[in-house]
């Protein structure tokens, strides 16, 4: 007897492998990370797995609420192959950097709402350019 078996999707796994990060918590369904501003912003592990980028890999809302005049945006994501898995990171991110007037090296506190599946820039604290 030959039975159709309906095959699932394959799914890249969510790489296991964390970047360097200043701070992460888990606060309730909002997570909390700091990084240093670079030309690419990679999401954590977490972030990636409650946004559900494994599954969809689909654009991200971008809050800047650390304007004066706060701005939100989409951006796409994009995942990136790393080792035996896969890591996530938001597609032209240099391009706001100016808008949101963040230069590399600036340390950037972010949240993530799980529930409203929004990414959140909260403050951005200076990069202190040696004098010498």
């Amino acid at each position: 007897m030959n039975l159709l078996r309906t095959q699932e999707p394959v799914v890249a796994p969510i790489d296991v492998v964390e970047e360097p990060a200043i701070d992460e918590q888990q606060d309730g369904r909002v997570y909390n990370f700091v990084r240093m501003a670079s030309k690419d912003l990679r999401l954590p592990d977490n972030v990636s797995r409650i946004a559900k980028l494994d599954s969809d890999l689909k654009p991200m809302t971008v809050r800047l609420l650390h304007l004066t005049e706060q701005e939100e945006f989409t951006n796409r994501t994009r995942r990136e192959k790393r080792g035996e898995g896969f890591r996530y990171a938001l597609c032209k991110w240099s391009r706001f950097m100016k808008r949101a007037r963040i230069n590399e090296g600036d340390t950037v506190h972010f949240s993530f709402d799980e529930t409203h599946q929004v990414l959140n820039v909260e403050l951005v604290v200076p990069h202190k350019r040696s004098t010498d």
